[in-house]
């Protein structure tokens, strides 16, 4: 097989085209795997088979990433209103920057930092520290309530 081959992307059949649709809409749809397997005609069993394919994951994540990836404005918009009120407390304004950050890889979690004993870079804390200036949070702000 050639590299070019490699690089094209798998063409989903049918089957497992649905298969990919159905599943990425659960959560709203609130189907279960079985009526999943149902409304595509198929035994559980199958439905399981198909969703173990290679295809199929990558498919899927890709459709989860594009629904996060479509979210991804209105998150970044709700954020912002709620750095920019006054009446939103000190913490939640922390805790939104902190998530920003590491969902920017800019800083590590409490959790992982505790995991690998490596306390986060000085300079991550450090613009951490101006961006919460900026947007007037006190530092030292745990005592405020989300």
């Amino acid at each position: 097989m050639s590299l070019v081959a490699l690089e094209q992307p798998f063409e989903l059949n049918e089957l497992d085209q649905r298969l990919v649709e159905l599943y990425s809409a659960k959560e709203y749809t609130k189907k279960t795997n079985k009526q999943i397997a149902t409304e595509l005609g198929i035994s559980e069993q199958t439905f399981y088979k198909h969703l173990k394919k290679d295809s199929v994951k990558d498919a899927i994540v890709k459709e989860a990433r594009k629904a996060g990836e479509m979210l991804l404005p209105l998150a970044v918009d709700e954020a912002r209103k709620i750095l920019e009120s006054s009446k939103s407390s000190d913490t939640s304004k922390t805790k939104i920057i902190q998530l920003v950050f590491q969902s920017g890889g800019l800083t590590k979690s409490l959790e992982e930092q505790r995991n690998t004993l490596q306390p986060a870079k000085e300079v991550d804390s450090m613009d951490l520290d101006k961006l919460m200036l900026a947007y007037g949070i006190k530092k030292n702000s745990d005592n405020s309530k989300a």
